[in-house]
């Protein structure tokens, strides 16, 4: 079949003249619109050399001349054994009568000697793949099913992009294939898969590009399948692959034989989600979700609840994970992992989101016996932190009270001002008309809310309120001259603090606004500080105090302080085992030098924490730490690990911090410095 470059003899026949579209069709075999492809794909690769008018096209010879091109694949970067074996296993793919050893050696500009032992590591790499190659004299050839031919052909193009950027890249499989309008493809199937109410994320998107790319050239090679595994039951998902298949074949332009459209569907089915899983009694949604792993999949989140008093129950929320788990799954037990792409890893930024991860994780190898990989924790991250966030959202942010004149529409102007300054970290919870309110609200402790318009002015909002007793607040915003607490020492008041007030102008400034911003954060950092410092107060014990030399192992270590431990009856005898089974899903030491072991679930007697300073490093899992906090939860933490648990990483992500705890030479110097820090 006919590619773009296949349009450059064509004009090269016709010196200066315009050649129409339909002519260059006919002669290709294929429609004009593929003309139109194959033209801005020649252009895209050798700088503007073929151009258009009405009438048609043209080369333009000074530019192809200037191009240096000669109308064959562009040569590729590298020649050392690795691209000669990759090149080597693919021209021996695209043939099944064989290739002659001398004619391989000739072509890759090699010794017969070095073909030898290349096709000696090929047969090594080919073991477990299904594939093989056979011998009969001097030619050799590739034998297997089309599918295991694919494989292999889909992990030569995309093994190098994946190691360097941990991701496929198209663009790199469309060089190496002379495919230069395959990125346009991604695109245009995004939107085809839309329109039959199916969803892929950018990794997948990928994916299935890189799957139509190999497809399409064995196809072109005259190589199609002929037999699937796992293809029947599969026609409820037809007109899916149906539409995806349309769009291959105009943008190709070649014909894809059932079997080949059946393929698809296989690929839509394993990397192409539902827009909308929660409608399951839909034929095509029950194809993508297997009943066993929904009924997993809710059975662990019902666990989390229980373990972290956080329900995470939601629908759509479970339909998406369980389709993952399924897919998790497989790769497990097909010894493969998805690596998360670097930078995006989560266990740094939202500690919570990734230990929710692990507890899943363990979960699904207890009910499934796979082995679930580091990388793939980090991908049910990506799912649980989507949920954990848009249902916390409100829940960490601060509340802010208004105190503001009621005149008219001033009200409302200087809401919505201020609103738009919190940007998610906070919230108005109410608008007063006197700073007095706020003052006793504080100490009634307990009440009604009053809220309505009291007739004071036209203009107030729904739901303002002239009472806030019974609510807190942790920031006022004053706005004018109103009276800041005028008779608080004519009353006695609770021990408790008191919250931060802004004073701005009815009218605010960019300046007052950004004061409100800048008071909001304080506010949140100060209450993050409280709750860490208050559990480490509750929990921390000077008998639970070790410093040693180090040097050592981690497991020269955790031994030790888990005795401590569970001599103290913090925690049970099989506490260790615990501890490590944590560690070996996913470690936690941190490049700072601290380390943080602990339990995935809250069962121990009693909250406590062993906390070891070591002079020299202690290699943990390949880590460098000189701090380790070993966390001993009981149930009672429940209310508090997630919120003291995120606050706690992120201090000890500092290196600084670290190197000051470590140098605690005592307890209490050590208590001091954490009061410091944190």
């Amino acid at each position: 079949m006919a590619r773009f470059n296949d349009i450059i003899p064509i004009l090269e026949d016709s010196p200066g003249l315009r050649v129409p579209a339909a002519r260059i069709a006919r002669r290709l075999g294929v429609s004009t619109r593929t003309v139109r492809n194959y033209v801005s794909a020649a252009n895209r690769r050798y700088g503007n050399v073929v151009t258009s008018t009405r009438a048609g096209y043209s080369l333009d010879t000074e530019a192809w001349e200037r191009a240096g091109a000669t109308g064959r694949r562009a040569p590729r970067p590298g020649d050392g054994p690795v691209e000669r074996l990759a090149h080597l296993l693919r021209l021996l793919m695209t043939t099944s009568s064989g290739l002659s050893v001398f004619g391989l050696a000739e072509e890759l500009c090699v010794s017969e000697s070095t073909i030898e032992s290349d096709l000696t590591r090929a047969r090594v790499l080919l073991a477990h793949s299904g594939l093989r190659i056979t011998r009969t004299g001097e030619t050799v050839r590739m034998e297997g099913e089309e599918v295991a031919q694919r494989r292999l052909m889909r992990g030569l193009l995309t093994k190098a992009a994946a190691s360097r950027r941990q991701v496929i890249d198209v663009e790199e499989v469309a060089r190496q294939l002379d495919e230069p309008t395959l990125p346009g493809l991604r695109q245009r199937m995004i939107s085809v898969l839309g329109d039959v109410d199916l969803v892929v994320n950018d990794r997948t998107a990928d994916e299935l590009v890189a799957h139509i790319a190999v497809m399409v050239e064995r196809v072109r090679a005259g190589h199609t399948i002929t037999w699937l595994s796992g293809a029947s039951g599969q026609a409820v998902l037809r007109p899916m692959s149906q539409a995806v298949a349309t769009l291959v074949e105009e943008q190709f332009g070649i014909h894809l034989p059932d079997q080949e459209i059946t393929y698809l569907a296989l690929l839509l089915l394993e990397k192409a989600a539902p827009a909308h899983p929660e409608g399951r009694p839909r034929p095509e949604v029950q194809a993508f979700l297997e009943p066993r792993y929904v009924r997993l999949v809710s059975d662990i989140v019902s666990r989390v609840n229980d373990n972290y008093l956080i329900d995470l129950s939601d629908e759509r929320f479970i339909s998406f994970l369980a389709l993952h788990v399924r897919r998790l799954v497989d790769r497990a037990c097909q010894h493969t992992a998805v690596p998360v792409p670097a930078g995006q890893s989560v266990k740094n930024t939202h500690p919570l989101v990734h230990e929710l991860a692990v507890f899943i994780a363990q979960q699904v190898e207890r009910s499934t016996g796979v082995e679930v990989a580091e990388d793939e924790i980090g991908f049910l991250a990506f799912h649980v932190g989507g949920r954990l966030l848009s249902m916390h959202e409100r829940d960490d942010q601060v509340d802010v009270t208004l105190v503001l004149p009621r005149y008219y529409d001033a009200g409302d102007v200087f809401r919505q001002a201020v609103e738009g300054v919190l940007a998610g970290r906070g919230r108005v919870g109410r608008v007063v008309a006197d700073l007095d309110e706020v003052d006793g609200a504080d100490e009634a402790g307990a009440g009604s809310t009053d809220a309505g318009n009291d007739g004071s002015g036209a203009g107030w909002p729904v739901g303002a309120s002239r009472t806030v007793r019974g609510r807190g607040t942790d920031l006022v915003v004053v706005a004018g001259t109103a009276r800041p607490f005028s008779r608080l020492s004519a009353r006695p008041r609770r021990r408790q603090p008191r919250p931060a007030v802004v004073r701005t102008g009815v009218l605010p400034s960019h300046e007052d606004l950004e004061r409100v911003r800048s008071a909001v954060a304080d506010v949140a950092a100060g209450r993050r500080r409280l709750e860490v410092a208050s559990w480490l107060a509750a929990v921390m014990d000077p008998s639970l105090f070790l410093r040693v030399e180090g040097g050592g192992q981690r497991d020269d270590v955790l031994p030790v302080m888990a005795q401590a431990l569970v001599s103290r009856a913090a925690a049970g005898e099989g506490f260790l085992e615990q501890v490590m089974e944590r560690e070996r899903l996913s470690s936690t030491a941190f490049a700072s030098g601290a380390a943080l072991p602990h339990t995935i679930e809250m069962t121990a007697a009693r909250s406590a924490v062993m906390v070891c300073l070591a002079r020299q490093p202690v290699d943990w899992d390949g880590t460098p730490v000189r701090l380790v906090a070993l966390l001993c939860l009981s149930e009672d933490s429940r209310t508090t690990f997630g919120d003291v648990f995120d606050n706690l990483v992120h201090a000890l992500l500092d290196k600084e911090v670290v190197t000051r705890l470590a140098a605690s030479t005592s307890y209490d110097e050590l208590v001091q410095t954490v009061l410091e820090v944190v």
